[in-house]
């Protein structure tokens, strides 16, 4: 298979900022993880995006405000757990080398981390 970049180039992207008087430039890699997951994420967005359209129908029928707030609470948390979903992919794909042992205090700390990160926002 060939490789898409020209040789010397690899997928990362470098994203430009200043900073008061200064440039500064920095690689951007593409999101792999969230590559991998993709079709998950989307189907977790287009329920979040049917939820919100259904928010959006109860408020222009004058719908009840706690139906309005149950719907709204609903929506939160399912954005929550996107959230959770994406920053446990970056934690396993960019902070535990995939080679480490299962022992390893990296890998077992992220792991910690990954149950933090659900606990609290889903």
């Amino acid at each position: 298979m060939e490789h898409p970049f020209p040789e010397g180039l690899s997928d990362r992207r470098e994203r430009a900022y200043t900073l008061g008087d200064y440039i500064i430039k920095r690689a951007v890699a593409p999101m792999g993880h969230v590559a991998n997951e993709k079709v998950k994420l989307l189907n977790r967005l287009k329920r979040i995006r049917g939820q919100i359209e259904a928010i959006e129908r109860a408020v222009d029928a004058d719908a009840e405000c706690a139906r309005v707030l149950q719907q709204a609470t609903s929506c939160r948390g399912a954005m929550d757990g996107f959230i959770a979903e994406v920053i446990e992919d970056h934690i396993r794909e960019h902070m535990v080398d995939p080679a480490a042992d299962r022992d390893d205090p990296r890998r077992l700390a992220a792991e910690e981390l990954v149950g933090i990160v659900h606990a609290y926002l889903t």
